[in-house]
């Protein structure tokens, strides 16, 4: 648990420092854009559609919470402008819970699969 929580510290603290990249004006990531999304904000987007999950089966990690509601705010507000890109929509999971049952044999170990062997054998997948 302690492992998990440092992990998702990590990883929240990452989400608040991707915001302050983004740009001021509602865009996208500052570094790249000049008139739309780029490489860099396409693949985030992946991610940021399934933080549900991941509060879903690790409830008592919340990314609001972690990020402050500022950058959670900010967040979601970049989440929602990608999220209705025509080109985005064509290519996402419609169905929220669908990702939920997807999921739920990595949140509860019971993938078969070499990345999850070497998940729970705390390496690499390339090492398996």
């Amino acid at each position: 648990a302690r492992e998990q929580s440092e992990a998702f510290e990590t990883f929240t603290n990452s989400l608040s420092e991707f915001v302050q990249c983004i740009q001021d004006n509602g865009g996208y990531y500052k570094q790249c854009a000049k008139d739309g999304p780029n490489i860099v904000d396409v693949t985030v987007v992946p991610w940021l559609l399934r933080l549900h999950v991941l509060e879903y089966y690790r409830s008592h990690l919340s990314v609001s919470e972690s990020m402050g509601k500022k950058n959670h705010k900010q967040l979601m507000q970049y989440k929602d402008r990608m999220i209705n890109l025509p080109a985005v929509q064509t290519t996402i999971a419609k169905d929220g819970e669908k990702l939920i049952r997807v999921y739920k044999r990595y949140a509860d170990g019971t993938a078969k699969s070499k990345v999850a062997d070497a998940v729970r054998a705390g390496k690499n997948a390339h090492e398996i």
